[in-house]
Parts: structure tokens; sequence; C-alpha cells
């Protein structure tokens, strides 16, 4: 009888010690089993943008005056005269982007004048690709009553801003103007802003 007593309790030890090595080897698999169906987390890259410092406006204007040191002219969209300080680091180029010299920009030209508002910086200053200039041209037909002056078909008015030079680059007013004067026509879309008297006409030909 003790003989099958002990040969009973050594079978339950057995028992005992081979169910939790088995539960052992299952939580061993399930964590395997974890580990290799899982997607491996990544770490998140947070990428931050940074803010344009340095935002510019472009404004369209009609050069009243230009030195070495600042530049007046029409702001064309606000209708007003507008003033900026020309420093060293001012880029002047032509419409390809050479760089030019403050001289080679004329009164009555229309630029783009690139600054930042924030600091009034002038970044910029550059002939508009928006502009036209259509010169050597005559037998014109100019209504002074309407402010308005045809041309091969086309109207194109004038106003109280728009630059008007006589032969030797003097301001003058329309008034003086005549039809047959040769003229230089610089402007933007059906809107004149600078009149140039390249040649006065014959006076028998008014």
């Amino acid at each position: 009888m003790r003989g099958d007593k002990r040969f009973i309790i050594a079978v339950i030890i057995i028992s005992c010690i081979g169910f939790t090595g088995l539960l052992m080897l299952m939580f061993k698999g399930i964590e395997y089993f974890l580990a290799t169906s899982m997607p491996p987390i990544e770490e998140e890259h947070i990428t931050i943008e940074e803010e344009d410092e340095e935002s510019y406006i472009t404004s369209i204007g009609v050069v009243r005056e230009i030195n070495e040191e600042e530049i007046h002219f029409l702001d064309i969209e606000r209708k007003k005269i507008r003033a900026h300080k020309i420093k060293p680091t001012t880029k002047i180029t032509d419409k390809e982007e050479n760089v030019i010299s403050v001289s080679d920009i004329e009164v009555g030209e229309i630029v783009d004048i690139i600054y930042q508002p924030e600091k009034e910086s002038l970044i910029g200053i550059k002939p508009t690709a928006k502009a036209f200039k259509k010169t050597n041209r005559t037998n014109l037909q100019i209504d002074h009553s309407n402010r308005k002056i045809e041309l091969e078909g086309q109207i194109y008015h004038y106003t109280g801003h728009t630059l008007i030079f006589n032969e030797q680059g003097e301001l003058t007013n329309m008034h003086n103007v005549k039809d047959q004067d040769v003229l230089e026509l610089v402007g933007l879309e059906d809107n004149l802003y600078t009149i140039r008297v390249l040649k006065q006409g014959a006076e028998g030909d008014e």
C-alpha cells in the first residue's frame, strides 16, 4: 500500500511540474505571437514648418521722383503718392532681371516696387511687365473735355495723375498737346499714366 501511495504522489508531482511547464511554454508562445504579429511602432516624426518671416508686397507705381536715396511714386492701386528709401541692398533690375543703376529708371516709368511692409524695407525696383509703351504715335484724336485719346481705334483714358511732358522733358498739361504731335504713351490696360511729346506737330496741321 505504501508503494502505491508513493507512486500516486510521484505521479501527481510530475503532473504538476509538467502542467506548470506547459503553462510557461504557452505564455511564452503567446508573447512571441504578439511580438511578431503586431507591426513595429515607429517613432512619430513631427515636421515643424517655419513661417516665412520675409513677406514681400509688390506694388505697381509710376515713378514721380527717383535718386540714389529714395523713390517717390504714384501707387496705382491705392491712388496715392508714396515714398521709400533706397538702400544699398535694394536690387534694381530691368525686365530681364539684369542689374541696372538708379539713373536707368526714368521719371514716368511704371515699375514694380517690392518691399516688406513691417520694416518698410525696399527690396527691389524693376520695370513692370504689365505696362505698355507706344512710341512715335501721331494723328491722334484727343478729347480734352472727357480726358480721352483715341489711337488706332482704341480709347485710352488719362487723369489728373497722368504725367505730361513737353518736347523739352518738362511737365506740362494736356491742353498743350495736339493731335498731330508725335507722342509716347505709357500705361496699363486702357489707362495712360505718362504722355511724352517727342516732337511737336506743325502749327498748320491742327
